[in-house]
């Protein structure tokens, strides 16, 4: 009884002296009412003189409700559960008067809520005079710090509007109420909503009235000051005790995959092997929610702790679904954010988000985009938004900005894939396939191109020289290898860049050297605009530009044969002898434009004239007035004539 307060103890002893002239050891529910109205200053006493109710009365009503039973112990489960509830409330301080009564009328299965029910008095209406009246908050026990109360969130509509998952909601409901195995497990990919199908669960349990609180559990947060050995463990099995205590409380721990070896030590249990025991005699309802990679590496392979579980797989909601889904919270958006879009923009903002954005998935994608674009409106002072501001934020998400359209290609026939691309009609996969023939100068000028093309950073840029993949096992470095070989955990050196860089840039230079097995893996994936890494990952090329170098007409693999010609693999054969003008031209060109000279150059300066052009254009300099010109080759070559 050291847990208890001064009128806490009050109450018990109030409580014990009427069992005892009623000749009963265990102490029940059935004189705490009277007890707590009895003890003085109580704020039971203080309510039920708001609702005009007299010693008298609760004494009439606890003698006609009042029951015998027999002797087990100090306290009856009921008041044990109360017991166990007012601690929670109470958190490191010591149990009251206040907290003894709350925990009672949020225990309604018990003859003491009988007694206030057979008064006429409304349980409910009591809570939220309690809570008017009492602060628990300040009261609450550090484990609490840890936990966000879904329940209360759904109960003050401070959740975003849940757009029916009916499937999924009623297979949660029907594993809740199981007998054993009751611990759902959702499984999906990241984004598809699994944590919103727990919310809209709670939201359901709101609108049933159902006494049931979901609280989610953040693990790092509870592991946050733990220094030494062992604190994490007491920490976690102190709040897991007090959950246990009270059989209307479920648990959501997201990135549930995480509860294997968290805050393991050395002779230290982790928290997965802390919940078995009590998953496994149903003493805890939990949810938990992973992606299925994690699932099959971490919880899949503790047989023990998977078996503790139903899984419950969770699709990528359709363009229709997420539809529906967004037309559901446009309203919530447009309010926080006090900018208004139309049905129309929000429908074009689903398709560009589906089809610009690969490496993530429905709905948080379109949700993302939804809010950073209103978030940036109302920062703009803009009272609505259009199909431009959707391309500008898309843009900007996947790291473009706005595409520059004044930048001198060094191959005009590219020109067109700028204009195509500008206007949303360049929907291959990939985005374009060039073949490149040529020195490393032009290779280099034909990637400065494409990157401005598509306004992509010189970050997102691969660059592979498959001389170096001569052999067959070297395509593992590329999308990981195979389960249960050396460097399975590792990611693939294509696919870790293709999920980095969604938009992107794939050079492959000396593609013939490569072994037959890599240039057919690569020649499926070009042509089809898709591939499956080791880990059975789909992976898309949607934003990918893929430049080849180095196809040897005579030992090529997949691009050509009889019926496929290899320039429809294609969509530009790029030569060297294509372009024009470099990029030192183009560096020249400025420098003399400063000078108020308009000089073209009918070759291309490179290195190797480099030194003659600079002598050239310092003599030339000198001997001509501002004006517009052309230098020929050949001019370089007598430019000691100039100087006589």
């Amino acid at each position: 009884m050291e847990e208890l307060n001064a009128r806490a103890r009050q109450v018990f002893d109030l409580m014990r002296r009427y069992s005892l002239k009623n000749h009963m050891k265990t102490l029940g529910t059935e004189f705490l009412i009277l007890a707590m109205y009895e003890t003085e200053d109580s704020l039971c006493h203080f309510l039920l003189d708001e609702y005009e109710i007299t010693k008298d009365e609760i004494l009439d009503k606890t003698n006609k409700i009042f029951i015998l039973r027999k002797d087990i112990g100090e306290y009856n489960s009921s008041l044990e559960a109360i017991l166990n509830q007012a601690k929670l409330l109470a958190g490191e301080g010591s149990i009251s008067e206040e907290h003894l009564f709350m925990a009672t009328l949020l225990n309604k299965n018990t003859i003491a809520c009988s007694i206030l029910e057979a008064l006429d008095l409304d349980i409910d209406e009591l809570i939220e005079d309690v809570k008017d009246i009492y602060d628990f908050e300040d009261n609450k026990s550090s484990e609490f710090a840890f936990v966000r109360n879904i329940t209360k969130e759904a109960k003050n509509n401070e959740l975003d509007h849940f757009v029916d998952r009916e499937e999924y909601l009623k297979r949660v409901d029907v594993i809740i109420n199981r007998k054993y195995k009751n611990n759902p497990l959702l499984i999906g990919n990241a984004g598809v909503g699994k944590t919103a199908i727990v919310e809209g669960y709670a939201k359901k349990l709101v609108a049933e009235k159902s006494d049931i609180t979901v609280l989610a559990l953040n693990l790092t947060s509870m592991l946050a000051g733990t220094r030494y050995r062992g604190d994490f463990e007491e920490r976690f099995d102190k709040f897991i005790k007090e959950i246990a205590s009270k059989k209307n409380v479920i648990i959501f721990i997201d990135e549930i995959h995480t509860i294997i070896g968290a805050a393991t030590t050395d002779g230290n249990l982790d928290v997965a092997n802390m919940l078995k025991p009590l998953l496994a005699r149903n003493g805890i309802k939990l949810i938990g929610a992973t992606t299925l990679e994690e699932y099959h590496k971490t919880i899949e392979k503790d047989k023990a702790l998977a078996r503790r579980f139903q899984t419950i797989f969770i699709s990528e909601p359709t363009i229709e679904e997420t539809k529906d889904i967004l037309y559901g919270i446009k309203e919530d958006y447009e309010s926080f954010h006090k900018v208004t879009l139309s049905n129309e923009v929000l429908d074009y903002l689903i398709i560009e988000s589906n089809r610009a954005i690969t490496n993530k998935f429905r709905p948080d994608k379109c949700i993302d985009i939804l809010d950073d674009m209103l978030s940036l409106a109302h920062i703009m002072h803009k009272e609505t938004v259009t199909v431009d501001d959707v391309d500008q934020t898309i843009h900007a998400y996947i790291g473009n900005s706005i595409l520059k359209t004044n930048y001198t290609l060094n191959y005009p026939n590219l020109d067109q894939y700028r204009w195509l691309f500008l206007n949303h009609l360049l929907d291959e996969k990939p985005l374009l396939k060039l073949k490149y023939q040529g020195d490393k100068e032009g290779l280099a000028l034909l990637i400065a191109d494409c990157k401005n093309i598509f306004n992509i950073g010189q970050e997102a840029v691969l660059s592979l020289d498959l001389d170096g993949y001569k052999d067959s096992f070297m395509l593992s470095s590329l999308i990981g290898a195979p389960p249960g070989y050396i460097g399975y955990e590792d990611e693939g050196i294509l696919s870790k860049h293709i999920l980095a860089y969604p938009s992107s840039i794939l050079v492959f230079k000396n593609f013939s050297k490569a072994s037959g097995s890599i240039q057919s893996f690569l020649t499926n994936m070009i042509q089809n605009g898709i591939f499956t890494d080791q880990r059975s990952r789909t992976l898309e090329l949607n934003n990918v530009i893929v430049v080849i170098e180095g196809i040897e007409e005579k030992n090529m693999i997949g691009f050509s044969n009889k019926e496929h010609k290899q320039e429809d693999s294609f969509d530009e054969i790029i030569i060297k002898e294509d372009h024009k003008y470099s990029t030192l031209n183009q560096l020249y060109e400025q420098v003399l434009s400063r000078m108020n000279y308009e000089i073209s150059f009918d070759f291309s300066i490179d290195p190797s004239n480099k030194k003659k052009v600079n002598t050239y254009l310092y003599e030339f300099t000198k001997k001509h007035q501002n004006g517009k010109y052309e230098i020929k080759k050949e001019d370089i070559f007598d430019f000691n004539v100039l100087s006589d």
